[in-house]
């Protein structure tokens, strides 16, 4: 950081796509929220194809009703172009008691993941992987499309 420049050029990388690229761990990643209570989020993750949207449970593990925001995270396995390895492609608020459980679901948003090439945007084929999380460094729970 320059703190006496007078010009700032952003890429494509900036932000936490930045930090990802370099391998640098932030303290509170994109995303990251704090809360009265703690919450946990099940593996069984699944992707609805008819209504675009995907499906986690989500457990508050607390004593405390509370919310918490589950955020989905798309990116390719692999790719002809460069991009960051995740982008948000949804996220949804969710209320729940202490100690409940609600099964969540996000609307997913695809084109998050399309490229500009030569002035239109194109869908890259190729297997997507989707993460529910918590926020942007948190393994959390995916599923492959195909």
């Amino acid at each position: 950081f320059d703190r006496n420049a007078t010009a700032v050029t952003y890429d494509l990388f900036h932000g936490q796509w930045h930090l990802h690229r370099t391998g640098t761990v932030a303290a509170f990643p994109f995303g990251f929220g704090l809360s009265t209570t703690t919450f946990a989020m099940g593996d069984d993750i699944a992707f609805d194809a008819a209504t675009r949207s995907a499906h986690v449970t989500v457990a508050n593990t607390g004593s405390r009703d509370a919310a918490t925001v589950v955020q989905v995270y798309g990116g390719y396995e692999a790719s002809d172009y460069e991009r960051p390895a995740w982008r948000l492609v949804g996220f949804a608020r969710v209320d729940i008691p202490a100690a409940g459980t609600k099964r969540l679901a996000i609307s997913v948003d695809l084109r998050m993941l399309d490229v500009r090439v030569d002035g239109a945007m194109v869908r890259e084929p190729g297997p997507i992987r989707l993460r529910a999380a918590f926020h942007a460094d948190d393994p959390g729970a995916a599923v492959t499309l195909a």
